[in-house]
């Protein structure tokens, strides 16, 4: 049995009978079951408002496909250019990797206080809790 994630519109009278025929309608099939992850009121649009319903289908008409991750290929070419990146979070840390590995010129920067200082302020935290 497979599953799949559907995010539907619902009407703001729905019900569960009329959630179940819009999930039959989306997958063409009876044979399955759902279970409601998430449902939010959207009434930005006072003309239009409306659910916003996360749901969880279970079927067997669902092929447990998962996804194959294929690997980041990075072509490494001796390159001149120099780059900055700003910010040392995830994605700075990976955008700072991903180029360095295609052969540029990397400098990562970072506003927070310097290394030494900031290494025994994140040990302080993971010790109490306590971040100064």
């Amino acid at each position: 049995m497979g599953s799949k994630i559907f995010e539907l519109t619902m009407p703001i009278e729905f019900d569960s009978d009329l959630l179940k025929k819009e999930i039959k309608k989306q997958i063409k099939s009876d044979d399955f079951t759902f279970s409601v992850d998430l449902q939010s009121l959207d009434a930005r649009n006072k003309r239009n408002i409306h659910w916003k319903v996360k749901a969880f289908v279970y079927s067997d008409a669902f092929v447990d496909d998962k996804e194959t991750v294929q690997p980041l290929t990075i072509i490494r070419t001796k390159r001149k250019e120099k780059i900055c990146v700003v910010g040392s979070g995830p994605a700075g840390f990976f955008a700072a990797y991903s180029l360095q590995l295609a052969g540029f010129n990397v400098s990562l920067i970072e506003r927070g206080s310097a290394v030494n200082t900031r290494s025994k302020q994140i040990s302080e935290f993971e010790k109490t809790g306590k971040f100064s």
